[in-house]
């Protein structure tokens, strides 16, 4: 079985989540000596700051004759390069992060189109959340959507460097750490991480505020912070190796994400945060909120309100209990996750749409 995983960036060239999902989606089929995995990356253009796959993907499909295309949306480039495996004779696979949320008519307009097409386009929808199957049966057979957890590397779940160890080699000294990772570029404006520097001048002196990333709307974050007067309670690290990220997140007391849009998706650097066992603060617009709070696996706030941030982080500092129950509950959750307890579930949807005899009654 060829299977081709497409999307416009490497894992390398781009660090996000999706791009991560997809490296470790290529990596969980190694074992399987009958499954030729094959990650296909940079074939792209910019249309209005978009990325949208170039002929050369045509030809890379035609070239490869692959027999499942798993694309990752939902997003144009990922309907159009489906409708390219769909001329070529491919089954084809969407998993689907979030529904599109654009800042703008003609965008929305164009969202709105994406989501009329891919219903005829995709043979498959993998969601990484159950928050989503209602409004994705709207629109697809529900007989063709299967619930499919984001794929988290066992070097997470492996690490063993104690708490103390970590925090003595990164120089925390006894501040109470609170951790934010994402990118810092115009295209992942719904993170909230202006709303979280704006909460940090609620905090009290002995909190140290810790952003992990890079991009181009770095420096308006900093120079928020300087204009709100927080700016030595930030430390901007930048962009760190994978070890170090682990370092950091194993360091931390709490880590946050307060995204303030749908756009975010499952928000996955939280069970990231959640197997290195830091409790976790998230807010109720994340598509992994509800599994949060029915597993009590982290703290769900409303989005858009820093001082909310900053109360939900005193209550996290201040109930031990509550803490450590998070950091339990977390963990067990994050197990969930591993890449090798997951990756079985999409061979099964493979074979179901190469092999089933009755997967065309389904249509």
């Amino acid at each position: 079985m060829k299977i081709l995983v497409i999307h416009p960036y490497s894992f390398s060239e781009y660090k996000g989540g999706v791009e991560r999902y997809c490296k470790n989606l290529e990596e969980g089929f190694a074992c399987h000596k009958d499954i030729e995995v094959l990650q296909i990356n940079d074939n792209y253009f910019r249309f209005l700051g978009e990325p949208l796959p170039t002929i050369k993907i045509f030809k890379i499909l035609k070239e490869n004759k692959p027999d499942i295309i798993h694309l990752h949306g939902p997003h144009p480039f990922a309907t159009i390069t489906g409708i390219f495996g769909k001329i070529l004779g491919a089954k084809t696979v969407l998993t689907y992060y979030a529904p599109l949320n654009p800042s703008n008519s003609f965008k929305r307009i164009i969202a709105g189109l994406d989501q009329f097409i891919l219903r005829y386009v995709f043979d498959y929808i993998t969601i990484i959340s159950e928050d989503y199957r209602k409004f994705i049966e709207s629109f697809f057979s529900f007989q063709k959507i299967k619930l499919v957890p984001l794929l988290l590397e066992e070097e997470f779940l492996q690490y063993t460097k104690p708490k103390d160890e970590c925090r003595k080699e990164i120089s925390f000294k006894n501040e109470k750490v609170v951790l934010f990772v994402g990118r810092l570029d115009r295209h992942h404006y719904y993170k909230g991480l202006d709303v979280l520097i704006k909460s940090v001048k609620f905090s009290s002196v002995g909190f140290k505020f810790v952003i992990i990333g890079d991009g181009e709307k770095k420096k308006f974050y900093q120079d928020l912070a300087s204009k709100e007067g927080i700016i030595d309670k930030i430390d901007f690290v930048g962009e760190v190796t994978e070890e170090l990220l682990r370092k950091y997140y194993r360091a931390a007391d709490i880590f946050i994400l307060p995204s303030t849009s749908g756009s975010e998706g499952f928000g996955f650097v939280l069970i990231e945060a959640m197997s290195l066992e830091t409790p976790t603060i998230t807010t109720s617009i994340v598509g992994s909120a509800s599994l949060i709070a029915k597993r009590e696996a982290g703290i769900i706030i409303p989005p858009n309100n820093s001082k909310v941030i900053y109360e939900a982080i005193e209550k996290l500092i201040k109930d031990k209990t509550l803490y450590q129950t998070l950091r339990k509950n977390g963990r067990a959750l994050a197990e969930e996750f591993q890449v090798g307890k997951n990756i079985d579930k999409f061979l099964e949807i493979y074979n179901e749409l190469i092999y089933s005899k009755n997967y065309e009654k389904h249509l």
